[in-house]
Order: C-alpha cells, then sequence, then structure tokens
C-alpha cells in the first residue's frame, strides 16, 4: 500500500531537530544570523582563495571564513590523510557532529542506530587536482576526495547504520537530499537523518565556465528580483541538519509538511533554461497532496539567484500558484541576495534563514534591491513584497513556508515548512548546575561563558547538558 506521505500518523512527522553550518563571513549559525539581520553584504573581493588567473572571472566571492584547522585525532584521521582530504569533508565531519548536538543528543547514542546520511555534493576541485595530479606517498586521495564516498565516510566515523549516499542534481542537491531523507524516514527504512550540504570555491576555472554560460555576473552581486541583475556570484557554504520523527525529538524548529521533485525534461528553450510550466506543476502537486491551499502561505522563500531569465521565470509560476485569490501581497525573498550563490548547498543556507526566522518571529531582508524588475509584473502589481529591512511575521499567520530550490538542469525541488508553535514553560529563577565536557579546557571554558551569556532557559540547560555532558574527557 502506498504512504500517504502529506498526513502521517501523530509523533510520525518529520520534523528538523538540529542545524549546523558555516557561511560567507559566518563561522556558525550565529554569525550567519546577525550578518543577514544587520543587512551585511557577505559577498566580498579578497584574495584568500587565491588570485584569479583570468579577468573574466568577478573579484567578489562568497568565503567561509577557516578552511584549514580540523581536529583530525577526534574524527580518527590520522593527520597526513587529514591533509590530503578534501576540506569539505572535514567539515562536513564537524557540522554533522554539531547539527546532532543542537538536537540535544550526543551523537554516541547514535551510534549503530539506523541513521541516514544524505550529502549534496556537486563540483570538487579538491578531487579534480587529487586524483588527476597524486603526489603524496601513501596517496589518501581516494578515500579524502572522491565525492560518492562522502557520506559514508560520516556513517563510517559515528558508526550509522542507515542509508548512505551522495547527490547532485546541482543547485538543488541538498532539497534533493532531504526529500530522499523524508521519504526513507515515512516509508521506515531509517529513524533520524543526516543531510549535508557544501560547496568551497578553489579554483576560478569553474566559475570562468558559468561566466561565460553568462550564469554568474560580471558584478559579482546577486541583485535578485531587482533591474540591474546580471547573474549570481559564487559562494561558499557547508551546513548540515538532522532530521528525525516527533516523537523521538527533544527540540523542534520546524516540521516538514511534505516535499516534491520533479524535472523540466526536454523543453524548446534549451537545456538550462528554467521552465515556468514544471515549476508551476510541482508547486499544485504538493499543494493538492497537503490539501492546503497555497494563498495561506506566509513566506516564500525563492530560489531567486539574480539571473535575468532565471528570476523572472520562477516569479510567473510563484504568482500564478501562491496569488490566487490572494488577500494580501506574498511575502518573498531570497538569501542569495546576502550571501551569494552556495549551489549544492543553496537549499540548506535558505533554510538556516528560514528557521531563524521562525525562532526570532522576524524575516531578514533582502539586500541589493533598489529598482523592482519591470518584467516581474506581480512586483510592480504588488501581488509581491520584498522585504528590504528586517520584516515582522505576519500577524495571525499560518506559520507555513516554501523553499524553492531549482538545479540548472531543470532538477526542481518545493518544500513546505510548518513553523513549531511550542510555548516555553514559565520560567523560574533557581540557579541550575549544567555539567559539560570538551575536547580542551577552552572549549568547556566557551561552553560555560555562552551559558552563563544567556538569559536562564531551563530547557536549553537540558539541551546542552545531554548532548555534552559526558562527551569528552575535559570537564565543567
Amino acid at each position: 500500500t502506498e504512504i500517504d506521505l502529506a498526513h502521517p500518523p501523530l509523533g510520525e512527522e518529520i520534523v528538523i531537530t538540529g542545524m549546523a553550518g558555516c557561511f560567507p563571513e559566518s563561522s556558525n549559525v550565529y554569525e550567519f544570523a546577525a550578518n543577514l539581520y544587520n543587512k551585511v553584504d557577505m559577498v566580498t573581493a579578497d584574495e584568500r582563495r587565491g588570485r584569479r588567473t583570468c579577468a573574466d572571472v568577478p573579484e567578489r566571492l562568497g568565503k567561509i571564513p577557516i578552511i584549514n584547522q580540523f581536529d583530525a585525532g577526534y574524527f580518527g584521521v590520522c593527520h597526513e590523510e587529514a591533509d590530503q582530504m578534501d576540506p569539505k569533508l572535514r567539515i562536513m565531519f564537524e557540522k554533522t557532529y554539531e547539527a546532532i548536538a543542537d538536537s540535544g543528543y550526543d551523537v554516541r547514542e547514535l551510534a549503530h542506530k539506523r541513521v541516514a546520511v544524505l550529502v549534496a555534493n556537486s563540483d570538487s576541485d579538491t578531487e579534480d587536482r587529487a586524483l588527476l595530479f597524486p603526489s603524496r606517498q601513501p596517496n589518501f586521495a581516494v578515500t579524502g576526495c572522491c565525492r560518492s564516498m562522502f557520506a559514508q565516510r560520516i556513517s563510517y566515523r559515528f558508526q550509522f547504520a542507515g542509508p548512505s549516499y551522495s547527490l547532485d542534481t546541482g543547485c538543488s542537491s541538498a532539497l534533493h537530499a532531504l526529500e530522499h531523507a523524508y521519504r526513507a524516514m515515512r516509508e521506515q527504512r531509517c529513524d533520524h537523518a543526516i543531510v549535508v550540504g557544501g560547496q568551497l570555491c578553489l579554483n576560478d576555472i569553474t566559475t570562468l565556465s558559468f561566466v561565460r554560460l553568462k550564469m554568474v555576473g560580471a558584478r559579482g552581486t546577486c541583485r535578485v528580483f531587482d533591474e540591474k541583475a546580471d547573474g549570481y556570484v559564487h559562494s561558499e557554504a557547508l551546513a548540515a541538519i538532522h532530521v528525525q520523527k516527533a516523537r523521538d525529538a527533544r527540540r523542534i524548529y520546524a516540521q516538514v509538511v511534505h516535499v516534491k521533485t520533479n524535472c523540466d525534461g526536454y523543453k524548446e528553450q534549451g537545456l538550462i533554461a528554467p521552465s515556468t510550466e514544471m515549476q508551476r506543476e510541482l508547486f499544485e502537486d504538493l499543494y493538492s497532496d497537503c490539501k492546503i491551499n497555497p494563498a495561506s502561505i506566509d513566506f516564500v522563500e525563492a530560489h531567486g539567484t539574480g539571473t535575468q531569465i532565471g528570476d523572472e521565470l520562477e516569479s510567473l509560476a510563484v504568482e500564478a500558484v501562491f496569488c490566487k485569490n490572494q488577500k494580501k501581497p506574498l511575502l518573498i525573498g531570497s538569501v542569495k541576495s546576502a550571501a551569494g550563490h552556495t549551489e549544492p548547498a543553496s537549499f540548506l543556507t535558505s533554510l538556516v534563514k528560514v528557521l531563524l526566522a521562525m525562532e526570532r518571529d522576524q524575516i531578514s531582508p533582502n539586500i541589493h534591491l533598489e529598482t523592482a524588475r519591470i518584467c516581474i509584473e506581480a512586483l510592480a502589481r504588488g501581488r509581491f513584497k520584498v522585504p528590504i529591512e528586517v520584516t515582522s511575521w505576519p500577524e495571525n499567520g499560518t506559520g507555513l513556508v516554501a523553499i524553492n530550490s531549482f538545479g540548472f538542469g531543470g532538477s526542481n525541488a518545493h518544500i513546505l515548512l510548518k513553523r513549531f508553535e511550542k510555548r516555553k514553560s514559565e520560567g523560574d529563577s533557581l540557579p541550575r548546575i549544567v555539567c559539560v565536557s570538551g575536547r580542551t579546557e577552552q572549549a568547556v571554558g566557551e561552553v560555560l561563558h555562552d551559558i552563563r551569556s544567556r538569559k536562564l532557559d531551563a530547557e536549553f540547560c537540558g539541551l546542552v547538558q545531554r548532548a555534552l555532558k559526558d562527551a569528552h574527557h575535559h570537564r565543567g
């Protein structure tokens, strides 16, 4: 019997319980939030990734702060192998651990459990160099740089026993990975899932190819929905989320109401041109499955890359489905305006923005929007509203948010999330003892300092203690 994915029994709802990541100019989710809400342009022009080899490549690039630090011993990797390992994989180890801890779990609790690992991974500059020019002995390039092994390396290190594989659908890879996790959990093939995605920009030849396709813009700015939009800018990000069933969750950021994918197939406009028709069909199928009126959605996080054709065609599909019989303008935005396009990790970057908005009750603003695109009629007619300042969550909203993610070859994905409404128990002023551990004495000190800096929250203290009480040797 086919499972009704969109209507799970009580307790079987699929929920997002932990998140972690590093983003342009942001070492973690908290720094990313500060940048988003303060309208910081996280795309910069400098030579941290080396000098450009071609003048046609934009100077501006979104770069994560650190790629050359790694606690090899903790992750069971010898130093020589760590030195040859793709830095994406090194950071994926870290973000997997952090996302699990963020959900209130000690990672050891999940050993030998049915935990799926789905890795969204596309180009790898490190893999290309390591396999074409092996220069070191012993050569760890195959086990440390092959993209096909990233998921299995994570499963191996943490002793997970669920499905484990990588996906590559281009810019929609991470949402396709979550769709696989969602189906696997609803079909009882796993009990937890880790969805990881990442991009590092270590070789500007890759960017040059996209410049020549007129996808990456010359200015190095994602001017989403703006008249001066000329393409997107490449950016880096590595992020992970922990996905569980509601009955097992210790904290919940949002419920995955439903997620679907489709493919453009053949179209007269050409392979890399988006298809408004197929995007619209995807939206209609998902909301038909859910029996939810698209006009009830509070906010749409668009794929919105800042390309001339992409923004226009996506806007047509969104307007056709979400703006029928609308009573107020549809709030719509794109994180790429501030953080650039992180391609296979772009859905996770969008998701973190949305989860932060749900937590804070405020939607972070789009930047670089000066003059609305004339050809996007929904903007001109007031059917869309793009937040250009920090915007309060809609009053009396449904808590529903939609996110688009489209691959440039025509692999489309759409997800509907529901904000988790939970009233915290009334607090008290009684002091709490919180026991934590860390790999170093400094790490213990930083965790304790973070706890002291927050307003007393008994639930948060309990989560921290469950995740970190005795995971490491240093205690506090």
